[in-house]
């Protein structure tokens, strides 16, 4: 079998992958991307820290900062 992607390109896909279900959740106008993103990132962040590659879970973490601060202003503003 052609190993036709690195493991690096793997991580990259999957992250891309799942960062686009989020995406389509929040544009479909559910909170729930909010939460899929902060979830998924999260566990990107065990796994990338988990490896040595801090800056990719750092990288992370500010991503879950802004879901967090994104879900609250969407929530702020269907209350108003």
């Amino acid at each position: 079998m052609i190993d036709f992607l690195t493991p690096a390109q793997w991580q990259q896909l999957i992250m891309s992958l799942v960062g686009g279900v989020g995406v389509i959740l929040i544009s479909l106008k559910r909170k729930s991307g909010f939460i899929w993103i902060s979830v998924s990132q999260f566990l990107f962040v065990l796994y990338f820290h988990h490896t040595d590659q801090d800056f990719i879970a750092i990288q992370n973490v500010l991503l879950i900062l802004v879901n967090i601060f994104g879900y609250f202003q969407w929530t702020h503003k269907e209350n108003n």
